[in-house]
């Protein structure tokens, strides 16, 4: 178009940036190369590849799953039973101490490293990555906010596989209304009495300890909830009958019931009162493991209908030859890649201690529906087939059918974004 008449000019200030950027072109000297990464005066290019770390525990991680946790994932859904061998497997490989840090015995791998090995878990068998997520999300908030004794005691098991851990924050009657909440832990001296239920915990029966969002203040507030840890077998303490879930049904989901339980000052995770602050941030930090559980899912997905695609027949030719086959598969990649990429970037800035809250909300809205979009065209793609146990795909359509519920539902986290665009704007 040079020299066409139909060009506007650029005004000046428009002119003077396009100079500018033109004289970062390399052959004028505007890029340096320094330890491997290409520069300009902007600062380091962007740069979406994974570190040879990265690709190395993704492919230990890969191999480790597909030969040890794959041959048995259907059975581990269909005997709904807590896969102890797969459990110690895990504990075998450090992978309960991924995010945990070096000085407590974990690997100190941070949260994209351990967002990458967990969805190579969730893709050959989501209940075990769900286990494992859910002893994650404890481990975080103690090394985060609980006192070093109290991270002594319980990281250093959680690191070693020794210990699983459970999240105990929804009530019966309420889950995301926080302020209806009525589990309540009394001051008595050195200890709380704790009293009441929570309902839905993963891990519940199986959990050596949960950590416990309580009241410690009857006139509520945002300083009136506190997290507690209650052991397994502290007197008081009992867990109700475990749940029939529709998916992810190696994963214990249970009540648990809290009677005059008596619980050490000791054993608070960060200070009274501090209990919706942390809540907070714990839902953040879980959201990006929990939804690179539906990606690693989806990921499954995915390869099985292409899979299928490639060897079932109709009209003469494999059906990955149809139009409407093919437009499936691209949309199913194309949204799955998008919300690896959401994931990833949430879990980059977390390890850059930069705020994130913003893309694990975002995270936590796109993946669920993803997920389903995903599974649920795998039946499609699999016809009748996909509508029988003989293949996986009816299982994957069941399990992601949590996401949208778990941690909060994807409409409270809606307007939570909501509220911070508008806040902070677009």
């Amino acid at each position: 178009h040079r020299g066409s008449p139909r060009l506007t000019p650029l005004p000046p200030d428009v002119r003077m940036h396009a100079e500018w950027f033109y004289r970062l072109r390399p052959e004028a000297g505007g890029h340096t190369r320094a330890a491997g990464l290409q520069e300009n005066r902007l600062g380091p290019e962007m740069d979406f590849a994974l570190t040879e770390t990265q690709e190395m525990y993704r492919r230990v991680a890969r191999d480790f799953a597909e030969r040890e946790l794959a041959p048995q994932a259907a059975a581990v859904e269909e005997q709904g039973q807590f896969p102890w061998e797969n459990v110690r497997k895990l504990a075998q490989g450090e992978y309960f101490g991924m995010a945990v840090a070096l000085r407590y015995g974990g690997l100190g791998l941070g949260a994209l490293t351990s967002a990458i090995i967990l969805e190579e878990i969730c893709r050959c068998c989501v209940n075990t990555g769900a286990i494992l997520q859910g002893t994650m999300v404890c481990a975080h908030l103690l090394e985060k906010y609980a006192l070093e004794p109290i991270r002594r005691d319980y990281l250093v098991p959680v690191a070693r596989g020794q210990a699983v851990a459970a999240f105990a924050a929804t009530e019966p009657q309420s889950g995301s209304d926080i302020n209806s909440h009525t589990t309540a832990a009394v001051r008595d001296a050195k200890d709380y009495v704790l009293n009441g239920r929570k309902a839905f915990i993963g891990n519940a029966v199986e959990a050596d300890f949960v950590v416990v969002l309580a009241r410690t203040r009857t006139e509520g507030g945002h300083d009136g909830f506190t997290w507690v840890i209650v052991d397994r077998g502290t007197p008081g303490y009992s867990v109700g009958r475990r749940e029939k879930t529709m998916g992810i049904r190696a994963l214990s989901v249970a009540e648990v019931y809290f009677k005059n339980v008596r619980v050490p000052t000791s054993n608070v995770v960060g200070t009274e009162g501090q209990g919706l602050e942390i809540l907070s941030n714990g839902l953040q930090w879980a959201n990006i493991f929990l939804m690179t559980e539906a990606i690693g899912l989806a990921q499954a997905a995915l390869e099985a209908s292409i899979r299928y695609a490639k060897e079932r027949r109709s009209f003469g030719v494999p059906i990955s030859h149809h139009q409407a086959i093919q437009f499936m598969i691209a949309d199913m990649a194309t949204e799955l890649e998008m919300c690896r990429m959401l994931s990833h970037k949430a879990a980059w800035l977390c390890d850059k201690g930069l705020p994130y809250d913003r893309y694990a909300t975002m995270l936590k809205i796109a993946a669920p529906d993803m997920a389903m979009r995903l599974t649920n065209n795998a039946v499609q793609i699999h016809g009748a087939a996909g509508y029988c146990q003989d293949f996986p795909v009816e299982r994957y359509m069941r399990q992601a059918r949590l996401y949208s519920i778990g941690e909060g539902t994807s409409e409270m986290h809606r307007q939570a974004l909501a509220r911070l665009i508008f806040k902070e704007g677009a």
